[in-house]
């Protein structure tokens, strides 16, 4: 049979629309919505999310990536995990809707028990489109996903501002987060063709069961770590406080996470089917990593300048409160987006059962450190817990970078230069701009000059430092724009 040729650019091109469209979309939407609903508004839901999070990772439960990453899958075997997710799908709604009573204690919050209940139809929701989704993924057919995503959350995001603007409070959130996934589930499906058999063998998802289940624990560990400050926070904090931090980490991770959904959706299909090319999977390997540290240089040091600026001139002084965890949780993004190729690179290539062994070693550690901080502190600081996270993701990076030099025999001070080299540049060039503005006092209270003079200054000086390093993507793009012919990329 003759293999299908990948088509990179169709992929890249379709996944950055996808996640930028999407998730621009949505900063949007939160940014209307936090200007009309109040702090406390966004920490209930944040609380809440910390446990139905959870039920999310047992709906997808591993066998989404299994499917993208075998080489065979037979219908059969598709509709029997069909059948398995909306039974998982019914349990955790179930469970959560029961439970809801128990979190508003743990929390001491009386509003979050009724809304908990609503968010909780999500799951069984989301449970019915997981084949779809993973299919769409498996062919790189991102335009029918993007499409989906983008439509549905413009659609549930409308919703919710007119429901803010009539007073429904912390209901307008969660009714967007029902109808984002009700809206997409109509759109995948819709565009599919495929429909499942009354068909149910276990015996014919064995194969996705032992690679998806190591995805499925991985997971958990991932959404444990990345979830256990905010569980913290909300316990004891309050709900508006809780709200500051929650749409601090949000705002601050937010592009990493349109970087790393963009690797996530791109590189993995793509490693997945280089596995047996070892040339060419080095030289993706390498270009993601370069990729990252060019954007990553570019845009976290910037952001990390002009955070406060955009804060104050956006949502007021009544969220000046998010600043500190904003500009914290952008350093903590710089970090944790290497982690994300090293993960699809481990994941794609057969060694799932490595990467959980780093998640789950580095995720005790990390839990327990919160939790213990949280218990022995008087009076616990969000400064340090997200100092701590920092901390933790970027000795994960370096497991993650060794582990690959096991396994492919990459060099480990190359993989480090590729990575960190542009990275470094950008955050030396914030690092003296701030330190400037911050000693000279120039345009203090002037916040629009500021992020202006700042952000062309920044600019200005990586633009050049990319020069004089010679980064290939400055100067494909900078040979793009002089109209001679680009070359080709490294």
């Amino acid at each position: 049979m003759q293999e299908t040729k990948i088509d990179y650019r169709s992929i890249f091109k379709w996944n950055t629309i996808g996640n930028i469209t999407n998730l621009g979309s949505k900063f949007i939407i939160s940014v209307i919505l936090q200007l009309l609903l109040q702090p406390a508004d966004f920490g209930i839901i944040a609380s809440i999310l910390v446990f139905a999070g959870i039920a999310q990772v047992m709906v997808d439960n591993g066998f989404q990536s299994a499917i993208i990453q075998a080489k065979n899958i037979s219908n059969n075997g598709l509709s029997t995990v069909f059948y398995i997710n909306i039974g998982i799908g019914s349990f955790c709604t179930i469970l959560l809707f029961f439970i809801a009573p128990l979190l508003g204690d743990f929390y001491n919050e009386s509003r979050l028990v009724p809304v908990t209940r609503l968010i909780a139809f999500t799951y069984l929701l989301q449970s019915f489109a997981l084949i779809q989704r993973a299919l769409f993924t498996r062919e790189h057919a991102f335009k029918k996903l993007a499409i989906a995503d983008i439509v549905s959350n413009l659609i549930a995001g409308i919703i919710a501002i007119i429901m803010a603007l009539n007073s429904y409070g912390v209901w307008s959130i969660a009714a967007m987060y029902v109808l984002q996934i009700l809206l997409c589930n109509f759109f995948l499906w819709f565009q599919s063709a495929w429909r499942p058999l009354f068909v149910f063998n276990l015996r014919e998802i064995t194969g996705l069961w032992q690679y998806g289940s190591k995805v499925f624990l991985s997971g958990l560990f991932i959404y444990a770590n990345s979830r256990v400050d905010l569980l913290m926070t909300g316990r004891f904090f309050s709900a508006a406080q809780q709200g500051f931090y929650s749409r601090g980490k949000d705002y601050g991770m937010l592009p990493s996470s349109i970087l790393i959904g963009i690797v996530s959706k791109s590189y993995f299909p793509i490693f997945s089917r280089l596995q047996d090319k070892p040339i060419e999977l080095e030289k993706n390997y390498y270009n993601s990593l370069s990729a990252i540290s060019f954007i990553g240089g570019l845009i976290f040091p910037l952001l990390f300048l002009i955070s406060k600026d955009a804060v104050l001139i956006i949502l007021k002084e009544k969220w000046a409160d998010m600043i500190p965890a904003l500009s914290l949780f952008i350093v903590f993004s710089s970090v944790h987006i290497f982690n994300s190729i090293n993960s699809n690179f481990l994941a794609a290539t057969g060694k799932a059962k490595t990467n959980l062994l780093i998640i789950v070693t580095m995720g005790c550690i990390r839990m327990l450190a919160i939790l213990v901080y949280f218990v022995v502190a008087d009076n616990p600081k969000t400064i340090v817990i997200v100092i701590m996270l920092i901390l933790f993701s970027f000795i994960e990076n370096h497991l993650s970078f060794f582990f690959v030099r096991k396994y492919n025999g990459y060099g480990i001070f190359k993989q480090y230069g590729v990575s960190y080299k542009e990275t470094f540049a950008g955050w030396l060039i914030a690092a003296i701009i701030y330190f400037l503005f911050e000693w000279s006092g120039w345009l203090d209270g002037s916040y629009l000059a500021h992020l202006l003079i700042a952000t062309l200054a920044f600019l200005a000086a990586y633009a050049t430092a990319c020069y004089f390093i010679k980064n290939a993507f400055f100067v494909h793009w900078l040979k793009v724009l002089r109209g001679s012919p680009p070359g080709t990329l490294r």
